[in-house]
């Protein structure tokens, strides 16, 4: 593979850089300027979608406070899904950017939180026009992982990620899926953790939406796990005055997503 040049960005917690995969030069398939400036556009785009993608999940699933700092690089397919998840050692030449009192190296622990959280992602569709001749693209993504996370994650923001899991693991971890989507679930428990009532819908995911599907059978199987949960196992169980509990929660889910923990 001969990468195109990378371009660095910084993000807070990340820099991120495209690797496409191999291409032809053919002259005679150079875009105008106008062509240019909406693939420019675009790639911006998907940067930056990329790098919100990253920063949430991490943040997410970092329960244990890890810090560190590595590369990570992901190869996509041309359907956008993972096919290889590798850490690397940060490049020197970036270390410079690490927040004050960051480490320059990284804990096994943490590579392979990161390790798992690529193989789980959902990412944004990559241009068209930088995906190489072998139908991929590599996304070089060195992380500052910082034990907090980002800025303005309060404890509540956390409890609701640990709730998102917990529907997750008992609802959707297993179900066999053949597009991207998101589930919305609605609940209503008593004091014991009883549910009294649950309805789950599916959405587009707003990433993905060219690759949602109409799934009945899955809505109609995800409504009945739920109204066989008990709730006191859910963070953040805490039924109000009157004695109920009132939530709603959204799981993402892809075909490469699910059987993942």
């Amino acid at each position: 593979m001969s990468p195109n040049r990378a371009l660095p960005l910084l993000s807070g917690l990340l820099a991120l850089s495209m690797l496409p995969g191999c291409q032809t030069n053919n002259p005679a398939s150079t875009p105008d300027a106008e062509t240019r400036a909406a693939q420019a556009q675009a790639k911006t785009t998907f940067v930056r979608q990329f790098q919100q993608v990253l920063i949430h999940d991490l943040a997410a699933a970092n329960r244990d406070g890890l810090s560190g700092s590595l590369s990570l690089m992901v190869t996509l397919d041309r359907q956008n899904r993972p096919v290889a998840c590798e850490v690397q050692r940060t490049r020197p030449s970036l270390l410079k950017n690490l927040p004050q009192g960051q480490s320059a190296f990284y804990p096994q622990a943490l590579s392979d939180l990161v390790v798992e959280q690529c193989w789980k992602g959902i990412y944004p569709r990559v241009p068209a026009h930088m995906i190489g001749d072998d139908k991929t693209i590599d996304v070089l993504a060195p992380l500052f992982v910082l034990p907090q996370g980002p800025e303005g994650m309060s404890a509540g923001w956390r409890t609701d990620n640990a709730r998102r899991d917990f529907f997750w693991q008992q609802l959707m971890r297993e179900q066999p899926v053949d597009s991207i989507g998101v589930a919305s679930v609605i609940y209503r428990g008593d004091a014991q953790g009883k549910v009294l009532d649950c309805v789950a819908n599916l959405h587009p995911n707003p990433l993905r939406p060219d690759a949602y599907k109409v799934n009945g059978t899955l809505q109609e199987t995800l409504s009945t796990r739920c109204k066989a949960l008990d709730l006191r196992a859910m963070p953040g169980f805490e039924p109000d005055a009157q004695g109920m509990v009132l939530g709603s929660v959204l799981v993402e889910y892809a075909p490469w997503k699910v059987g993942r923990r």
